[in-house]
């Protein structure tokens, strides 16, 4: 159980892992571009309020992750503050 848990916990982060990348990426280039991504936006905003990103956040903590796995997603300032960064620019 703990396993597949640990696996479902290594999809997610790799999936919101790549949509942080993407929309860092925009937001360094064309912030305004930001707005034609708010369904990504969304989607992150959702992970991080839902308990799901505590709970890989947690996982990571307890060291249970493959050390390989990129988490920048997981790095607990820099996402929040980027949170708050877009959501000033597409309200």
């Amino acid at each position: 159980f703990k396993r597949l848990s640990i696996n479902r916990s290594i999809r997610r982060i790799s999936k919101y892992e790549k949509i942080f990348d993407l929309l860092q990426a925009i937001n360094l280039e064309n912030p305004q571009a930001l707005i034609n991504y708010k369904r990504k936006l969304n989607s992150l905003i959702k992970y991080y309020e839902n308990g799901k990103w505590l709970k890989d956040y947690a996982l990571d903590e307890q060291n249970l992750l493959p050390k390989k796995l990129k988490r920048g997603i997981l790095s607990e300032d820099g996402f929040y503050n980027f949170l708050t960064e877009i959501n000033q620019i597409i309200n």
